[in-house]
């Protein structure tokens, strides 16, 4: 995939009501997983790993980076959100109740 391509996915995958500050967010998180220097918690991953979760599970490159970094960590994720919900279960990543 292209990064044009990758820029466009991205984008659908936003809600329409993002703003530009969200969008920016996305790109520059983009850029570095792109580049190989995600580093959250110490932990790097590889662009290939949280693309896949992206694709996968429909996921803004943000929510697979969490979504990757509490497999890894093995820890339950915190989120409302929806499809992030639902990806973590696929995934077999306890979540967080309150």
């Amino acid at each position: 995939m292209t990064d044009k391509q990758a820029v466009i996915d991205a984008l659908k995958r936003l809600p329409e009501d993002a703003s530009l500050e969200d969008i920016t967010e996305e790109l520059r998180i983009m850029a570095s997983i792109r580049r190989g220097r995600a580093d959250m918690g110490g932990v790097a991953r590889s662009y290939s790993s949280i693309l896949r979760l992206c694709r996968q599970h429909q996921l803004s490159s943000y929510d697979a980076a969490y979504l990757d970094l509490a497999q890894i960590e093995g820890v339950p994720l915190a989120t409302l959100d929806k499809n992030l919900r639902a990806a973590a279960k696929a995934c077999s990543v306890d979540l967080l109740t309150g």
